[in-house]
């Protein structure tokens, strides 16, 4: 009997060790115990903890004047800028509000020719009966015509330099005003007096030729009225002179710059007719 209990109590300590060692086959307590480490079924495990995904911090976009417009999540590029047509020219600029236009003679259509029609003769003339011969020429071209200004007054000079412009958008004239006349040239011999011997004359012209064509002439501006007249007038004066000079008559027009009488608020520019008198010549 003592032999079977025996044997029952060393099958139960067997139990029990296995039975305490079943958590850890490979260590017994008394093993831990000796080691002086804890128990590995007395050690609470530290849960590890995964540290959620952080997003990187975003750089901000520089905002620019042509950037994507963005809308919702999807971006959109920004609308194309359209040139302007290239054939559209700009406006031009506006003249300042004090400018003076200069005067323009109504000079004939371009292209026009020196060329006067079979048998043409000046219109709208008053007939003086003191026939007018031209300036010796070639017909279809110019007829270069000095005006000799060294005797006159810086006034009246600078009148005669503005009116050789006028009269030279004739395509039959080519005019110069000069402080003295070439040799052998078509000259017109400028001067200054008082007052004439006719009451209420500004101006004269004089002239010379050999019963065919024009040999010289002469005007002369009277300082006593055109003195006291406006730039038009004496402009005025200056190229009607001039236009007696070339071989003009008096116009029966009122308007002319060619009429018999003006004063300083008339045109001073030759008009259309003036001009084709010219060709007649």
């Amino acid at each position: 009997m003592q032999g079977i209990y025996a044997l029952i109590k060393a099958l139960t300590a067997v139990i029990v060790a296995l039975a305490v060692a079943g958590g850890n086959p490979t260590a017994t307590p008394a093993d831990d115990l000796a080691a002086g480490m804890p128990s590995s079924s007395s050690v609470a495990e530290t849960p590890t903890t995964q540290p959620a995904d952080t997003a990187a911090p975003q750089t901000p976009v520089e905002q620019v004047e042509q950037s994507p417009q963005v809308v919702g999540s999807v971006p959109q590029p920004a609308p194309a800028l359209v040139p302007p047509p290239a054939d559209i020219a700009p406006a031009p600029a506006a003249p300042p509000a004090n400018a003076v236009e200069p005067p323009h003679a109504a000079a004939p259509t371009t292209g026009a020719s020196c060329v006067a029609e079979p048998g043409a003769q000046q219109r709208d003339v008053i007939v003086d009966g003191k026939p007018r011969v031209p300036w010796a020429h070639t017909p279809g071209q110019k007829t270069k015509v000095y005006f000799q200004t060294s005797a006159l007054p810086e006034r009246y000079a600078t009148a005669a330099k503005k009116a050789v412009e006028v009269w030279s958008q004739s395509p039959c004239l080519e005019a110069i005003a000069i402080d003295k006349c070439p040799v052998d040239s078509h000259c017109t011999i400028m001067k200054t007096e008082q007052e004439s011997s006719k009451s209420g004359d500004d101006g004269s012209t004089e002239w010379t030729d050999d019963g065919h064509v024009r040999t010289g002439s002469t005007i002369t501006l009277y300082t006593g009225i055109l003195d006291k007249a406006a730039d038009n007038g004496l402009l005025g004066t200056t190229i009607h002179e001039m236009g007696h000079a070339f071989g003009l008559l008096h116009r029966e027009s009122a308007s002319s710059i060619m009429a018999a009488s003006s004063n300083d608020s008339h045109d001073p520019i030759p008009d259309a007719i003036d001009f084709a008198n010219i060709v007649a010549l």
